[in-house]
Parts: C-alpha cells; structure tokens; sequence
C-alpha cells in the first residue's frame, strides 16, 4: 500500500498487527515498509506478503488516505528518477503552484458555506476549511486526532454511511466505549440525554458526537437544535456530515463545531474524483482548541491535481444541485403512489423528522432554490417485489451517489 504520509503507513501496521483483529491479525514483522522519492513526490509504502493482502484491505478501503490515480500517475511518470530515502524522511512543502489551487478550491467551498446563510455572524472564513484526499480521510484523520487528545466515550447519533460505521467500529480503541444511537429519533434522543447525565454524574462526559444531516441510506434528518443544546450543556464537540443535504441546501454552521463533507459527491457530481473538507466554525467555543491541533498535526493529503479536477467540476455546483433536488422528489412522489412499496425515506416524505431538515433550509435565493438533496430510499412489501424492481431497472447500479447520472443499489 502506497501512502503520502509517514503516519499514514505507521497507522496501517499499528491496526493491522491489532491482537483485536483475531484471525486477521498481521503481525508486525510480516511488514516490510519503504519509502521512495520520485521527483516532486515522496512516497511511503508497506510490503507485506501475498496471503496477507485481504487482511490489510479494510485499511485502504475506510480511512481513505491512500494515494489516488491521478497522483499515481504523476509518481509513474517521475519512475526513471525512482531513489529509495530513509523512512524517517521529511514530507516535502507543497509547491506555489498547488498552493494556489487549493486556495481557489477553499475559497469555492467558502462561498458555497456561506451563500444565503441562516446566521451572517462569524462566518468561516477559507482558512478554517481543511482539505483531505477523500470524505472519509477527513473523518478518519479527526477522529484519530481526537482519540490521542480527548478522553471519553464517542457517539454516533443515527444511520451513517457503511464506511464511517466500519470506521468507527474497526478503528475505535477496544477501552474507549463506542455508542451508535441509529435511529436518531425521539427515543435516541431521551437516550442519549440519559447516558450523558450518567457520565456527568461521574465528572466524564463524551469525546464527540457525529451525526449525518440527513443520514445515508436512510435520510433521517437528527434534530440538531437538541444536540447543539447538549454539547453546550456537557461541553462536548458536535460534528456534523452535511454531505448528503450539501451545503447548497442546508445551512448547519449555527450548531455544528465542526462541519464535515464528503466533495466526491454533488460538488464534483462527475464522479472522476474524490476528496473532503472539514470546516471549524469560529463561532464555537471550542474553535481556538481545535484551530492548534490542526496548526500542529493537520496534513493536506489531496493531491494538486485532485484538488485542480475538485474546482473545475464545482464551477456547476448550484445548477445541478438544482436538478438533483427536483428529480430526486419528484420519484420520491411517484414511487411514495405504489402498492409494492412499505415506505419512501426521503426528508419530504418522513413526518417525524421532516421539520429538523426544513429548520437548516438555506433561504431562497435569485439563482437558486434549496431543496431536499439528491438521495431516497424504498421499501418493499417483499423480497420477491424488489428483487423484480430492481432486475428491471434500467440504470447503472453503483454504491456512488452525487453524480451526473441516477444509481441504484439494493441493501438489507
């Protein structure tokens, strides 16, 4: 495996020789690891044998801080000037010229943030967005930050995307609890008041609290207002997932302390790239603590040419966003009309949660009207009803969603 950091690689064989991981243990002497300059690029790589490759897999697949193809390709085509460095090499600076794209790529998110705001006070500004190769590399990277600095249990309130679970279940210390409120409902909610209440009758209170708005697959939208009112409460940091509203469509800079998103969905939405932001809100209290732990520990991992692919895929942010808030609702009022279907999860179309979605709504705006986001779910009355749905389906089936074209994927 191929990694642009050296903590990257050392992270890999301090999971993978994990006498937590059982069978799939690796052990640490079954690793061979290198580190090589080609040209502009420096490249630190973990060797280990053939029979051990799937074990190490899940370490590519969740973290996201591999190396991408577009940086690849750049190191292959530097492959006459390959040297090998000691492992113990500086990172290099990152050039002017990267410098200024991801400038101009922070300041594209910024202005995306902070168009139709619901709060004009304190805004973000480009130098608190944080860049990272991919979405889950932004949650990986802060939550491992968090495991070495904050003590204390971490909570993930409602449904979340299958990587950020197998993230948090396969990457979490076994000493530290680990508490997943799935339904980010009413009754999580009265759950969760209990547990920290229990932990504060202790002098504990939580590491963090993540959640989605609204959450993947399921587009349960959590009541943010009650959480914000919480972690001022018992003084823990919110951090909130707006990748599936987008920042086009909802505004939740007023009560998360720090905002992640995934960029590899609607704001490229050509799906040839990947890449995450992480934004600190200076409104939170916690914003001068966590400003220092990135001043300090906080490495850009996305490649120039990543991030070059990022800015000009987003030039159309809004007008797609538009269309992927129309159809989406649209087929989401069809297909709510057919007897073969139990339920649509689609924030229009769930009562319960429905307000906490409509309450972050970006105000309207001459260019662009906020809608209800590019994702729904169904529910069939059988297998046998689905599975001749979906076999029927004349469109691409992929786990993606974001892009420029429709997907389906079945899921249990």
């Amino acid at each position: 495996m191929l990694f642009t950091h050296p903590t990257s690689v050392a992270a890999l064989v301090d999971w993978a020789s994990s006498p937590e991981r059982k069978d799939n243990m690796v052990p640490r002497e079954a690793f061979t690891i290198r580190a090589f300059s080609l040209g502009p690029q420096r490249l630190w790589v973990a060797f280990v044998p053939a029979d051990a490759n799937m074990k190490i897999q899940g370490f590519w697949m969740h973290p996201g801080v591999g190396i991408s193809t577009r940086q690849a390709q750049e190191a292959f085509s530097h492959i006459d000037v390959l040297e090998e460095i000691q492992v113990d090499s500086e990172v290099l600076a990152i050039p002017l010229e990267a410098e200024t794209i991801y400038a101009a790529l922070r300041e594209r998110i910024i202005g995306i943030v902070n168009r139709a705001p619901l709060s004009t006070s304190n805004r973000p500004t480009s130098s608190d967005v944080y860049l990272f190769p991919t979405g889950m590399a932004s949650i990986y990277r802060l939550h491992q930050l968090l495991l070495r600095t904050s003590p204390g249990p971490t909570v993930v309130f409602g449904f979340t995307f299958h990587s950020t679970q197998h993230l948090f279940e396969d990457f979490h210390p076994p000493d530290a609890p680990f508490l997943n409120l799935g339904n980010a409902d009413a009754a999580d909610l009265a759950t969760l008041r209990t547990y920290l209440a229990d932990l504060a009758s202790q002098g504990k209170t939580i590491q963090a609290l993540w959640t989605e708005f609204p959450s993947n697959p399921n587009c349960v939208t959590p009541d943010i207002a009650a959480l914000r009112a919480l972690a001022d409460q018992y003084g823990f940091p919110l951090i909130i997932d707006d990748t599936v509203a987008s920042p086009a469509n909802v505004d939740v800079m007023p009560y998360a302390d720090i905002t992640i998103t995934s960029l590899t969905k609607s704001f490229s939405g050509y799906s040839d790239v990947m890449g995450g932001s992480l934004i600190l809100n200076p409104s939170s209290r916690l914003y001068n603590h966590f400003h220092t732990l990135l001043a300090t520990h906080y490495h850009n991992g996305l490649h120039h040419a990543d991030a070059a692919v990022l800015l000009a895929n987003s030039a159309d942010f809004l007008s797609r966003s538009a269309i992927h808030n129309r159809n989406t609702a649209a087929l989401a009022g069809l297909l709510a009309t057919s007897p073969l279907i139990t339920e649509v999860y689609h924030p229009l179309h769930l009562p319960d949660s429905r307000p906490h979605y409509e309450a972050s709504m970006r105000p309207p705006t001459e260019d662009f009207t906020p809608g209800y986001g590019l994702l729904l779910s169904v529910e069939f009355v059988s297998l046998t009803a689905l599975t001749a749905f979906y076999d029927a389906l004349d469109i691409y089936k992929s786990p993606h969603l974001g892009g420029h074209v429709t997907l389906a994927l079945p899921y249990m």
